[in-house]
């Protein structure tokens, strides 16, 4: 089964939406780096953020699968793997939480009734070591 994730930032509606690869490991090695760029050159801007990063996702996720050959000509799952939205998912591993001090953090669904809950599990700063707790 797919990790899916979603990204939020901070001061914008819209939410990046990962159908896979959704986990940790796989995200913030990506996001991370790239936030620090986007940072030093724009400070904390959502909408153009949120633009970036999307289209740096979709390059490297479109590289990947047509170097492994999952892809040759038309593949529906080229056009599934990511997207946006407005609403937090009800099926997520993990939400992502860009703060505008550039704050990454982490968090994992708790279990509630109705409205999608979650407890924060770590926390990034840029340009700094990674902080990781558990949240109570």
């Amino acid at each position: 089964m797919s990790t899916r994730a979603q990204i939020q930032i901070e001061g914008s509606k819209v939410l990046l939406r990962l159908h896979g690869d959704g986990n940790p490991e796989s995200v913030l090695p990506m996001l991370l780096p790239f936030l620090v760029e986007f940072h030093k050159k724009r400070g904390h801007d959502p909408d153009y953020l949120l633009a970036r990063f999307l289209q740096r996702w979709a390059n490297d996720l479109d590289k990947t699968l047509v170097e492994s050959g999952k892809v040759c000509g038309y593949e529906p799952n080229l056009f599934l793997s990511i997207g946006v939205g407005t609403e937090i998912h009800g099926d997520l591993a993990y939400l992502y939480r860009i703060r505008e001090n550039g704050t990454v953090e982490v968090k994992v669904p708790i279990d509630s009734e109705g409205r999608p809950k979650f407890k924060k599990v770590s926390e990034h700063l840029l340009g700094s070591t990674v902080l990781m707790h558990e949240a109570a």
